[in-house]
């Protein structure tokens, strides 16, 4: 959000579920990975902060956040 700007992004959040065959349930982790992907497609050149706790400040989801070029603040 910026005050200066008019412009709002809307995010289409999922649900955190088993769908893809694994036998693993799904987590929040995983979800935010798949997000900024999603995210990162949509607005390739957009700079994005992601404000996020404690849950995604494991190496996966930060490398997930450096391969799209993605800055984190937990």
């Amino acid at each position: 959000m910026n005050p200066g700007m008019s412009q709002v992004i809307a995010l289409a959040p999922e649900e955190v579920k088993n769908t893809d065959g694994s036998d693993k349930l799904d987590c929040e982790s995983n979800a935010g990975k798949r997000l900024v992907e999603k995210v990162r497609a949509d607005h390739p050149k957009l700079p994005i902060i992601i404000v996020a706790d404690s849950l995604y400040s494991k190496q996966p989801f930060i490398e997930k956040l450096k391969e799209h070029e993605t800055a984190i603040q937990l």
